[in-house]
């Protein structure tokens, strides 16, 4: 319910202030080196100033982004000596269609218990509107879910020349200046019920196995869901070619790590 509710004010301030975005909008576009999300988040605070509001939009923005408007256009990323995937070996597509058909399942049986017990029995407005509530969110649900997986495809690891953007979809990204990385070990998985550490960023699905853990001498700014910020130590990530990744991340740390054959 309050999600919802969210969602319809944020529609709406977009809405509002649209003639202000689009203004700003096309002004950026003399700048090709930005990709459209990026020139939407700068377009943005003209109209909604900044801070963590800000990044709430831009989490709801990609969302609608990756699931709906790039549906039938949006490329695969093919790894390269400096991106490297993480989508293709993930067992978050067979999870999606799962839990996609669960909450499809469930709607339809709510919807016919709902007619079936409350509606032909009660004719009260608000209870007749608890079906549509329901269907609104669970809409929300598969938008999260296809957006999150074309995400993944469309957003992998980068290595640039000074740091290690790492990316997982639309969950979360962080970049790491390669002087901060002082170890690369072998990752651990997360045992169930054990403590997730608050310092780490886990920049992979609970339902995969992580590779690589980097310890870092310096906390770096991670950007979680729903605009969610915090300072990390420790970056868990997983990708796709294993040994190209540690090959050219070692090739280009300035400094002494632990290097994992």
């Amino acid at each position: 319910m309050l999600m919802i509710i969210i969602e319809i004010l944020l529609i709406s301030l977009l809405l509002f202030n649209i003639a202000r975005i689009i203004k700003r909008y096309r002004a950026l576009s003399s700048m090709p080196y930005l990709d459209p999300l990026d020139r939407f988040a700068q377009s943005l605070p003209k109209a909604f100033g900044k801070g963590k509001f800000l990044s709430i939009i831009m989490f709801e923005v990609k969302i609608i982004y990756y699931s709906l408007i790039t549906l039938f256009s949006i490329p695969t990323n093919i790894s390269t000596s400096t991106s490297f995937s993480y989508d293709k070996t993930s067992q978050f597509k067979t999870i999606s269609i799962v839990l996609g058909i669960i909450v499809i399942a469930e709607s339809i049986l709510l919807q016919i218990i709902i007619d079936a017990f409350i509606i032909n029995r009660y004719s009260n407005q608000w209870l007749q509107a608890i079906p549509w509530l329901v269907h609104l969110l669970n809409i929300y649900v598969i938008l999260f879910i296809i957006g999150q997986y074309r995400a993944m495809r469309a957003v992998p690891h980068h290595i640039t020349q000074e740091s290690l953007v790492v990316n997982n979809g639309i969950l979360g990204s962080a970049s790491i200046p390669f002087i901060f990385i002082t170890a690369i070990n072998k990752a651990k998985e997360i045992g169930i019920g054990e403590k997730v550490d608050p310092m780490t960023f886990y920049a992979h699905n609970s339902v995969d196995s992580p590779h690589y853990e980097l310890i870092l001498s310096k906390p770096i700014l991670y950007e979680g869901a729903y605009g969610k910020k915090r300072y990390v130590n420790k970056v868990v990530l997983r990708v796709d070619d294993q040994a190209s990744f540690i090959t050219r991340l070692n090739d280009v740390l300035s400094i002494n790590v632990n290097k994992v054959n």
